[in-house]
């Protein structure tokens, strides 16, 4: 069975850079009121969460083509200090309201035949998760939505974002996505029993399945139902403390068709904690409730 995991997913305006470089004195002083951020280091959060930003990065406007797994067709913010896919953002300029920005945004154009970088300096907001999401087929952590744009120069000699460069915080973050799916399989999908969890549980890890807690050991006992037809998950909280990831949201059984008594897909609030210590990944605690929203206790 296939088990559809559902991505959050952001439509990103693809406007050209043309201008060689656009400088407003004034609002370089009135925006550093609140105090630049360092680009790199504005990553860091340990869960999803959206701040208020006013920085300079690079901005990659890529070359005309197909769209790419590393994307391709996306607008990228980056830095040269933390280059990797850890700290790559997409673009979204489509709240740039004033008019001195626009300016900037102006001259709407067809791809470019080559790339182009461009030093920005600009205020608005970064939305980073801690697995891929946003972006064509959905490879960043990040969004950038720009509010104003303060300087915008052509850099010609800058490095290109290196796709090829280790990126362990999505890489993690993606594999700790896929295994939360894998689980939510093997508890109410069809083919797969519940017992195939019990090598990924810790010794104390604690299940707790509609208010009734099992022990490690007890997992076997479990039983799926047999009338699942198909199973979708939605991921709607990732967070980490030190080597504990958690991830939480919601999982919807639809049952198979009945035609003479039509079944109700149902919905259920789920929360899994995974401990990563020494590259062994091992779950710690497994949460499901008919409530509309549950929390691990980890």
């Amino acid at each position: 069975m296939l088990v559809r995991v559902l991505q959050l997913t952001v439509s990103i305006s693809l406007l050209i850079f043309s201008a060689a470089a656009v400088v407003w004195a004034d609002d370089l002083v009135s925006a550093r009121g609140s105090g630049p951020t360092e680009f790199c280091k504005s990553f860091d959060a340990d869960r999803q969460t959206t701040t208020k930003i006013e920085t300079t990065a690079l901005l990659l406007v890529p070359e005309e083509g197909e769209t790419r797994v590393d994307g391709g067709v996306d607008l990228i913010l980056y830095s040269t200090e933390c280059n990797s896919r850890d700290h790559f953002s997409v673009v979204d300029v489509g709240n740039v309201v004033d008019r001195r920005s626009k300016r900037s945004l102006a001259t709407v154009m067809g791809r470019h035949a080559a790339s182009k970088t461009y030093k920005i300096r600009f205020s608005g907001s970064l939305t980073t998760t801690l697995f891929p999401a946003f972006g064509e087929l959905g490879w960043s952590g990040g969004l950038v939505t720009i509010d104003r744009i303060y300087e915008l120069t052509e850099s010609r000699d800058a490095a290109e974002p290196d796709f090829a460069a280790p990126y362990p915080r999505l890489s993690m973050g993606r594999e700790l996505r896929e295994l939360t799916a894998t689980s939510a399989f093997a508890l109410f999908g069809r083919g797969m029993e519940p017992a195939y969890l019990k090598p990924m549980l810790t010794p104390d890890a604690t299940i707790t399945l509609f208010g009734k807690v099992l022990k490690p050991e007890e997992i076997d006992q479990l039983r799926q139902d047999p009338v699942v037809g198909s199973l979708g998950l939605r991921v709607m909280d990732v967070h980490r403390s030190g080597s504990v990831w958690t991830f939480s949201g919601v999982v919807e059984v639809e049952p198979l068709p009945n035609i003479e008594k039509p079944a109700k897909t149902a919905r259920y609030s789920y929360c899994i904690a995974f401990s990563v210590e020494d590259g062994v990944t091992s779950i710690t605690e497994i949460k499901v409730s008919s409530d509309p929203m549950v929390e691990c206790n980890r």
